[in-house]
């Protein structure tokens, strides 16, 4: 199946006459950097105007130099740099708490993520919409994104469509963490749901209509700029041991929710790469292989 140009070409014209602001927090991602600054510069070109938030803390490799070139060297660049010394995901995990899921990271990420909020809350100028991305991904498809705006009168958020790979080399929803079902939003996360919905949602591809969501993210989503005024990201409680609390990205679109803005989806059209197979994930792949060969053998 394959994206619908026809649509892609309407999001093309919709680009072209709106105005956005995109949005983004990083940590130690030099390579990917140098790869998606570039192609930010030419999802920019696409609309009549645009602006860039960037708000980076603690990098300790050239992350700070790649963002302040881009904001010499482009108009509209916004970046912030601070550093806090301290992590953001704890080295371990705590009373049984999985460190990815404790509050002790997500708080930090409300924080974060809260400096672009309140950029946008203060900034004089408005925006038609909002894009979020997490520049440390490999790679993100502007044409998706196209296909998403010519989409754009029947939602208030989009989500990409982000995967990976697994340990077997197979393709997987990567950010379920973030994803949550309508009919579930009332229930705690558990680490064997958020576990095999990478599995249960790795369906998505090209050609696949929006699926409505109560909440997802997929490394890249789009706002109608009216409903984040006034809105933050905050600590939502989540009752289950190992998941101490839900995603930052499910506590925003709660309160969306709340305000009336719930048409959500997922646009499997709109894709994103975490992470390409690479030769280390190749040679984990074999690795496990040959131990699994052992095992039956012995």
């Amino acid at each position: 199946m394959r994206i619908d140009q026809n649509i892609a070409k309407k999001g093309y014209l919709k680009m072209k006459e709106s105005s956005v602001v995109i949005c983004s927090i990083v940590r130690n991602c030099e390579s990917q950097l140098s790869r998606n600054i570039p192609k930010i510069e030419t999802l920019r070109s696409k609309f009549k105007r645009s602006e860039v938030i960037v708000f980076e803390n603690d990098s300790s490799d050239r992350t700070k130099e790649l963002l302040e070139e881009w904001k010499e060297t482009s108009m509209g660049v916004n970046v912030r740099c601070e550093d806090y010394n301290e992590k953001t995901i704890p080295k371990k995990d705590i009373n049984g708490v999985n460190k990815f899921y404790s509050e002790y990271r997500i708080s930090k990420m409300v924080r974060f993520r809260n400096k672009y909020m309140s950029f946008l809350a203060d900034h004089q100028e408005e925006f038609d919409f909002v894009i979020v991305i997490d520049l440390d991904i490999q790679d993100f498809e502007i044409n998706g994104i196209a296909h998403s705006f010519g989409l754009s009168d029947i939602w208030d958020v989009v989500c990409a469509n982000g995967y990976s790979y697994s340990k077997f080399l197979k393709r997987r929803f990567h950010d379920t963490y973030a994803l949550v079902e309508y009919g579930k939003e009332n229930l705690a996360q558990n680490e064997r749901e958020i576990n095999s919905n990478r599995k249960k949602w790795s369906f998505l591809k090209k050609g696949i209509p929006l699926i409505p969501v109560y909440s997802a993210y997929g490394g890249l989503t789009i706002y109608n700029y009216d409903i984040l005024k006034k809105k933050e990201y905050y600590i939502l409680e989540n009752d289950d041991p190992s998941v101490e609390v839900k995603c930052e990205h499910v506590s925003l679109h709660t309160s969306l929710h709340e305000a009336g803005a719930n048409r959500i989806f997922i646009n499997p059209n709109m894709i994103v790469l975490y992470e390409k197979i690479n030769l280390k994930k190749i040679k984990d792949y074999l690795q496990n292989k040959l131990n699994d060969s052992f095992l039956v053998k012995n």
